[in-house]
């Protein structure tokens, strides 16, 4: 099954972590990178996302074509997954 992309937050944070990471401090857990890149996130305005959004509407165009083709195949019959999360 061809794995779904991630959200433009999760892209952001891929793309940026070791910058965070190293803002947050050598000793901070992962819990507190997180909480700093969530911040970060929310603080960006719509202009500074969408980059991040346009990766992963691609992303997600090259999935959705994936799965077609994924399930015109057969794709796992027995397990009726699509990829999305419940």
């Amino acid at each position: 099954m061809p794995k779904r992309p991630p959200s433009a937050y999760f892209q952001f944070m891929k793309e940026n972590q070791e910058a965070i990471r190293k803002e947050a401090g050598p000793e901070a857990k992962t819990a507190a990178v997180g909480a700093l890149g969530g911040k970060k996130w929310k603080a960006m305005s719509a202009a500074e996302k969408k980059p991040y959004e346009d990766k992963v509407a691609k992303l997600k165009a090259e999935w959705s074509k994936a799965m077609e083709e994924w399930k015109k195949n057969g794709g796992d019959a027995e397990a009726g997954d699509d990829g999305e999360d419940q």
